[in-house]
C-alpha cells in the first residue's frame, strides 16, 4: 500500500501540472516528474476509486439505514440520516472522481499507447465506465461532455440519460482491448494492477459484471432486458475469488494503508470509534430477522458483522441500533450500548471492499430471473447469493446450510418474492452505494401508488426518519438523489439553476433510470 500512496502523490502532481514552459521551469524538481508510465498511473487510480467509492458507501449507508448517527444535530452524518445535506457530504464523490480519478484515467490512455502497454488502456476504459456510473447514479446530473475542457469554466450539466449509452460503449471498448492487446514486456499489467495482478480475463469478467449491473438498473424502462443480463452473468464471475477488490490491505499502523470501511468508521480521537457512526436498526432487523413478518431466526452473519456490548448490564448482547422511526431522539455518543462497527468483519484494517462481487452478481441474476417470470431460476440464484456471501465470510458449510434450509429463507419457487431477494441483497451490499440504487429502483417500501405499504413494499420496515428534513414533508416525498456538489452551487450557478439544483424539491426528484417509461 505504500507504493500505492507514493504513486498517488506522483500522479496527483502530474494531474495538476499544466503550465507552459517559462523561466520558472529552470529548476526542475526530480521528485515531481511531468510524465510517467502506465504502471505508475494505475495504482493511484485504483486507490482513489476504492477510497471515494467506499466513502460514497458510508454516506449512502446513512440513507439506507444500514448506519445511524448519535443525536448530535450539528454533525453531517446526523443530518444526512434525516435527509439533510452538508457540503462535505455532497462533495466527496464529486471531487474524488473529477480531481483525482477521471483526470488520471484520461492520462492513462496516452501513456499506455506510448508505452505499448494497451492492456492498461483496456482496464482504464472499464474503470472509467464504473466511475461515471457511480457518479451518475448518485447525482443524476453530471458534467460529462465538458469535463476535461480547459476553457469552459462554468460547464453545463448532462442528464445521465445521455451518459448511460456511453458507459456501455466504454465497457465494450475496454473488453475488446483486453481481448486483443498484446501484453507488454516492459510494463506488464501485473506491475500496476493491485486487483487482479494482471489477469486480463478477470478484468474482462469485471466488464461483463458491470454491464449486467447497469442494465439491471433499468427495471423501470420499457426496454429492460432480463435475458441479456442473464447472458452477461454467464460470462462473468464464477466464484468469490474473482471479486473486483483490492486484496493488499494490512494491519499496518499507518492510516491510509487500511480498508476504506475501516477508515470511514474509525476516529483516533473518539474512544468508541467515529462519533458519528452506529448501526442502523434496519440492518440489524434484517440480520436478526426481526423485521415485521420476519422469522426471528438469527442470520449467522450477524455475529461477524455486528459488535457486542462490552460492559454494563447489557454486556455480551449485540449492539443496540439507531431507530430512526423512534419518537425519541437517537442515542448520545457516550452510550456504550450503541456500538461503532470498527473491528467487525467488514470494518477491519485489512478487510476487503468489493466494487462488484460474485455474491452481488448472483442477486442480480435472481432479480433478473424473477422479473422474467422464471422463479425457479430466481430461487436458485437467490440461495447461491446468500451462500456465496457466507462462504466469503468463512462461515462453516453446516451453519450456512442450516440457515439456507430454515424459515428465514424462501424455500420454493412459489414462495419467493422480490422482497426476499432484495432484502438479502441489502445485507450483501453492506456500505456499498449500490444498496441505495437498489432501494430507489424498487421504491423503498412503497406500493405502486407511491404510498408506504408494509405488504406490497419491497424493503420491509424502511420508513422515513422521524425527524426527516422539511423538504421531504410530503407523504410521497422520498430521497432520490444527492444534492449538487457545493462547488458547483457556489461557482456554477447558472447551470445549477438550469437543472433546478437550488429547488427545495431537487433531491426528491428521481434520476433518469428511476422514472418509469
Amino acid at each position: 500500500m505504500k507504493k500505492i500512496i507514493l504513486s498517488f502523490v506522483i500522479a496527483l502532481s502530474i494531474a495538476t501540472t499544466s503550465c507552459k514552459k517559462s523561466f520558472f521551469d529552470v529548476n526542475t524538481d526530480p521528485n515531481n516528474p511531468t510524465s510517467t508510465t502506465p504502471d505508475l498511473r494505475l495504482p493511484p487510480i485504483l486507490f482513489n476509486m476504492h477510497n471515494r467509492y467506499g466513502g460514497a458507501g458510508t454516506r449512502t449507508a446513512m440513507i439506507t439505514q444500514q448506519y445511524g448517527s448519535p443525536a448530535v444535530s450539528t454533525t453531517n452524518y446526523y443530518k444526512l440520516q434525516n435527509w439533510e445535506w452538508a457540503n462535505n457530504v455532497d462533495i466527496n464523490s464529486w471531487q474524488g472522481w473529477y480531481s483525482y480519478i477521471y483526470v488520471n484515467i484520461n492520462k492513462l490512455y496516452g501513456e499506455a499507447e506510448a508505452a505499448g502497454a494497451m492492456q492498461y488502456a483496456g482496464v482504464g476504459k472499464l474503470l472509467e465506465a464504473f466511475g461515471w456510473s457511480w457518479i451518475s447514479d448518485l447525482y443524476g446530473e453530471v458534467i460529462y461532455k465538458d469535463a476535461l475542457s480547459a476553457t469552459t469554466l462554468t460547464p453545463a450539466f448532462d442528464n445521465i440519460e445521455t451518459v448511460y449509452p456511453e458507459l456501455f460503449t466504454k465497457i465494450d471498448e475496454g473488453i475488446k482491448i483486453l481481448q486483443t492487446a498484446a501484453p507488454s514486456t516492459t510494463y506488464p499489467l501485473s506491475k500496476g494492477d493491485y486487483i487482479y495482478n494482471g489477469d486480463v480475463n478477470l478484468w474482462i469478467k469485471f466488464g461483463y459484471a458491470l454491464k449486467a449491473r447497469l442494465l439491471n438498473h433499468l427495471v423501470k424502462k420499457s426496454n429492460y432486458d432480463a435475458s441479456t443480463i442473464l447472458s452477461l452473468i454467464t460470462q462473468s464471475y464464477q466464484s468469490n475469488n474473482e471479486d473486483t477488490e483490492i486484496k493488499t490491505f494490512t494491519e499496518s499502523t499507518v492510516s491510509g494503508e487500511w480498508n476504506v470501511l475501516y477508515e470511514n468508521s474509525y476516529s483516533a480521537t473518539a474512544s468508541n470509534g467515529n462519533s458519528s457512526i452506529r448501526y442502523g436498526k434496519l440492518l440489524l432487523s434484517y440480520l436478526s430477522n426481526t423485521y415485521t413478518g420476519g422469522s426471528g431466526i438469527e442470520d449467522p452473519r450477524m455475529s461477524l458483522m455486528v459488535n457486542k456490548i462490552p460492559s454494563g448490564s447489557l454486556a455480551g448482547q449485540y449492539s443496540k441500533a439507531v431507530d430512526l422511526d423512534s419518537v425519541t431522539t437517537t442515542p448520545t455518543t457516550a452510550d456504550i450500548n450503541y456500538r461503532n462497527p470498527v473491528g467487525s468483519y467488514f470494518n477491519k484494517k485489512n478487510s476487503r471492499f468489493a466494487y462488484i462481487s460474485y455474491a452481488e452478481l448472483k442477486f442480480i441474476e435472481a432479480e433478473a430471473a424473477f422479473r422474467s417470470g422464471d422463479k425457479g431460476h430466481a430461487l436458485t440464484a437467490y440461495k447461491a447469493g446468500i451462500k456465496a456471501h457466507m462462504d466469503k465470510m468463512g462461515i462453516a458449510t453446516t451453519t450456512s446450510d442450516a440457515f439456507l434450509n430454515s424459515a428465514a429463507v424462501a424455500q420454493t419457487s412459489d414462495a419467493i418474492t422480490l422482497s426476499n431477494i432484495m432484502m438479502q441483497k441489502y445485507i450483501v451490499m453492506y456500505q456499498n452505494p449500490e444498496a441505495w440504487t437498489d432501494m430507489r429502483k424498487c421504491d423503498y417500501c412503497l406500493n405502486s401508488s407511491g404510498d408506504y405499504d408494509q405488504v406490497a413494499g419491497v424493503y420491509k420496515d424502511f420508513k422515513k426518519p422521524k425527524f426527516v428534513h422539511v423538504n421531504f414533508s410530503g407523504a410521497k416525498d422520498w430521497i432520490r438523489r444527492f444534492q449538487t456538489a457545493y462547488i458547483e452551487r457556489d461557482y456554477n450557478t447558472a447551470n445549477v439553476t438550469a437543472i433546478g439544483g437550488y429547488d427545495a424539491s431537487y433531491t426528491a426528484q428521481p434520476v433518469w433510470w428511476d422514472i418509469k417509461n
